[in-house]
């Protein structure tokens, strides 16, 4: 059930970004769609912490996450690539590496254990090589993705190396069976 939750978390995120298109009142890389604003609205309004919805949650804040850690690498910094209404390239590459990080963050924050981080990490890697499909490049976006879920999974959860060393040593017995 927590995959699946974490999974239609994934689809309803991935493009919500680019819902700012859709609207008329909003141009696209608006600042509101392009950060973690909904998602950090929506857990503070959210009642129940508990309930297995949350994990849609933290799908959807990996998903944006991820979105974002593309819209880092555009082709040129012009028009489309800034944020608005602010403008300028040097705050729109700002904004959105911290929009992406923070992204990642809160999805950890929501996950909360080590088993659905591990979960919402290995997701987020199938969405990157999917989604590289769509945005036509791939290298920078997954190495930038890579070094944030270490580096957060290092310092959010203790052991997390040897843990997640051990998950894939278990992965590799049982592909080997």
């Amino acid at each position: 059930m927590k995959f699946f939750m974490i999974f239609i978390g994934y689809i309803l995120g991935i493009d919500y970004p680019d819902i700012d298109i859709k609207i008329k009142f909003l141009k696209h890389r608006s600042f509101f769609t392009h950060s973690p604003i909904l998602t950090i609205i929506i857990y503070y309004l959210w009642g129940d912490k508990s309930s297995d919805l949350i994990y849609i949650l933290s799908g959807f804040s990996f998903a944006v996450g991820v979105h974002l850690a593309f819209d880092l690498f555009p082709k040129k910094w012009t028009g489309g690539s800034i944020i608005k209404p602010f403008g300028g390239v040097l705050f729109s590459k700002i904004y959105i590496f911290f929009g992406s990080l923070l992204s990642f963050f809160w999805g950890l924050k929501i996950a909360g254990n080590i088993d659905t981080y591990i979960l919402l990490s290995i997701l987020g890697i199938i969405a990157v090589f999917i989604y590289s499909k769509k945005e036509k490049t791939l290298f920078r976006p997954l190495i930038l993705y890579i070094i944030v879920i270490f580096i957060f999974g290092s310092l959010y959860f203790q052991n997390f190396v040897p843990y997640v060393t051990k998950y894939f040593q278990g992965i590799g017995e049982i592909i080997k069976l």
